[in-house]
């Protein structure tokens, strides 16, 4: 494991998404990761993490809140051309702001639905391709049913099916713990079977996405399989704050030390 990082949407919301960074260089962060840091310059993000010394990990595919907006669209079959506009769109942020990967987000379809199936495979498909020239990484997330009622996919068997699939190099599984908890899974005993397909992991406490240490699933025997499956990414800490997130980031990097391998 390389090290923790703050997620931008989640944390230090406070504040605007410029001065974000800053806090997290503040608090001990060596990198960042963003949701939708499509209000900013590419090249404001890749030089103010520059000179904070924060590297950057990835960024999801844009979204339009709202009633009558969307969750992404890469897996909405009437929408192929906009899909990859966003994809377009993203890819290219991720690449001028320095960013290493670009999480496609699928969007709400019509539960076991074939042809959203093939269109997100297809999707997939051309941002794997975009991606590769210039050298980043393609995450799918399933987001649980509690919290996103009508998405794509809820469980990452789903995402790993499909990853299996398409088998590509570059298209990873954005393995949040949070999610697969509230999905009633237990990510301690997935990640083996699933670590050779993992470009990177989450972490927030179930059943309130707060402080990752307060909620399941156990750090510690969660550090301890990550370590046993040598994985070698970072860590997100993607939850909602009810502290300090300087005292949350030493909490996570007590208990990741005391784990034993």
């Amino acid at each position: 494991m390389r090290g923790f990082s703050a997620n931008l949407g989640l944390l230090y919301t406070s504040l605007p998404m410029a001065e974000r960074m800053d806090a997290a260089a503040r608090d001990g962060f060596r990198c960042v990761e963003f949701q939708f840091p499509y209000e900013l310059d590419p090249r404001f993000i890749h030089d103010r993490l520059d000179e904070l010394e924060l590297q950057l990990l990835g960024i999801n595919t844009d979204v339009d809140p709202g009633p009558a907006g969307h969750f992404g669209l890469a897996a909405l079959p009437d929408r192929v051309e906009e899909a990859r506009m966003l994809i377009d769109r993203a890819i290219e942020l991720a690449h001028l702001a320095g960013g290493n990967a670009v999480h496609v987000m699928a969007g709400n379809t019509p539960a076991n639905q074939p042809l959203a199936r093939e269109t997100f495979r297809s999707n997939l498909a051309y941002a794997a391709e975009a991606a590769d020239t210039l050298g980043l990484t393609i995450l799918i997330e399933p987001l649980n049913r509690a919290d996103m009622p009508d998405y794509f996919f809820a469980r990452a068997l789903e995402a790993m099916d499909i990853i299996e699939e398409l088998d590509t190099a570059n298209l990873k599984l954005q393995f949040d713990a949070y999610h697969i908890v509230k999905m009633g899974d237990d990510p301690v005993a997935l990640f083996p079977e699933m670590a050779h397909r993992v470009g990177h992991v989450q972490i927030a406490g179930s059943p309130d996405r707060t402080e990752p240490q307060n909620g399941a699933p156990d750090l510690a025997a969660l550090f301890l399989v990550l370590k046993q499956c040598d994985y070698q990414g970072y860590i997100g800490l993607e939850y909602k704050p009810t502290c300090d997130p300087a005292e949350t980031l030493r909490e996570v990097q007590a208990i990741w030390d005391e784990t034993a391998a």
